[in-house]
């Protein structure tokens, strides 16, 4: 897990490696620049690693990777395939196949890859903290603690994804505090990891600890993106998807064990959720039932009105707005969200009128391109579409949602 330290290795040698030996130095890079969230970098050293060994297992298996973290899964299953061809007993290869496995619901599948991954490597890594994690989905909370034991053993404890297994074992397990203790530790290293924070917030419910709780549902709230759906705009990392969707079945779980007595932070977290997964009907709900409860919840009350705006319930206010001409700063998450509802709703011209609008007064920002390049590209007009596209990673390069479907165009 010492990431930096992989980077700070020589870039020449006074002996040049083999082509075998550099494409193996270049994959660990690229895994190390991946696992910092250096996309970009990651993807031009793994794409140096293949170009130097088209057989080799490992880079092949680091490009899957990459392409399942950014939600190009089909894509990441190609790599996957020619990675288990080139070595059928590559660890990487057979914790990318668990991964994949993962996503697809199979858990037990996962599983059975993430031990032969194991048992290949041959030392504990952070494989046997995926391996946990799929043991908690599956409910076998006594394997899911002997690999984290083996984990903390080998030093492993302070890494995130050891603490936010961790913290949700305890949590499933019953010991709050100690769960609390994990996921705080995880979240200060990782401030924008959402299944930790939905697990703290119930681990210090639990403990009837209610004012901390809402601080950590208002800090959830402030991470739903300002745009929504559109080619999925802030697109999660598909791994993490996963856990959401896990953490949302927990709370779901909390709220059904409540009974009548509703907790407002539970119902505020899953209207966020609903949010972040781009469903405006079902936040609208939550929201709803939050201000049945607290009807001076200034947080909800706004949130219900943002959700509104997703749902195009100011589809007709806002595009007038938009051909009135300048828009104030304040209204651009607005109108951005009314423009990506008009797009859902089939309201073509509409939402061309206001994604135009803001990419001329912003010009700095990218999302108003992508309804743009989206309505294009619907239209059948792919040359514009490419360029609007080129545009957009002009101004955010290696965008995951555009970079995949440029691909996809270009192909």
């Amino acid at each position: 897990g010492k990431y930096e330290e992989v980077l700070e290795g020589p870039d020449e040698f006074d002996v040049q490696p083999e082509a075998a030996a550099q494409s193996e130095i270049m994959a660990w890079r690229g895994v190390a620049l991946m696992e910092l969230g250096e996309f970009e970098l990651a993807a031009g050293a793994l794409g140096t690693a293949v170009d130097l060994d088209a057989d080799s297992a490992l880079a092949l298996a680091a490009n899957g990777s990459m392409h399942a973290r950014l939600g190009n899964v089909e894509e990441a299953r190609k790599w996957a395939d020619e990675a288990l061809q080139a070595d059928a007993e590559s660890p990487q290869a057979l914790a990318l196949q668990g991964d994949l496995l993962f996503l697809d619901g199979d858990l037990e599948g996962a599983r059975k890859a993430y031990t032969q991954s194991i048992q290949a490597y041959g030392y504990p890594t952070l494989v046997n903290a995926r391996r946990a994690m799929t043991s908690l989905r599956l409910d076998d909370l006594r394997s899911a603690n002997t690999d984290i034991a083996t984990l903390r053993r080998a030093g492993f404890g302070n890494q995130v994804y050891v603490l936010e297994v961790q913290g949700i074992m305890l949590y499933k397990r019953g010991d709050y505090a100690a769960a609390e203790a994990a996921l705080s530790k995880g979240i200060e290293a990782v401030p924008s990891n959402i299944p930790m924070r939905i697990y703290l917030a119930m681990s210090l419910l639990a403990q009837e600890r209610y004012v901390q709780a809402e601080l950590v549902l208002n800090q959830l709230y402030e991470q739903v993106p300002d745009s929504w759906n559109v080619a999925q705009m802030q697109a999660q990392l598909a791994l993490q998807d996963a856990d959401i969707a896990a953490a949302r079945e927990a709370l779901q779980s909390v709220r059904e064990r409540s009974g009548e007595q509703q907790s407002v932070t539970v119902l505020g977290m899953l209207g966020a959720l609903a949010m972040i997964e781009g469903d405006p009907d079902n936040a609208i709900g939550y929201f709803e039932e939050v201000l049945a409860l607290v009807p001076d919840n200034e947080l909800a009350a706004e949130k219900l009105v943002e959700a509104q705006t997703m749902r195009g319930d100011f589809i007709d206010r806002d595009v007038t707005a938009a051909r009135g001409g300048k828009v104030d700063e304040a209204e651009y998450s607005r109108i951005l969200l009314s423009a990506a509802a008009a797009m859902q709703q089939g309201r073509t011209e509409d939402a061309r009128v206001m994604a135009e609008n803001l990419s001329r007064q912003f010009p700095g920002k990218s999302d108003p391109l992508k309804i743009i390049a989206s309505l294009q590209l619907a239209s059948g007009d792919f040359e514009s579409g490419v360029r609007t596209m080129e545009s957009i990673l002009a101004i955010a390069p290696y965008d995951p949602s555009t970079t995949r479907n440029l691909a996809k165009v270009y192909n």
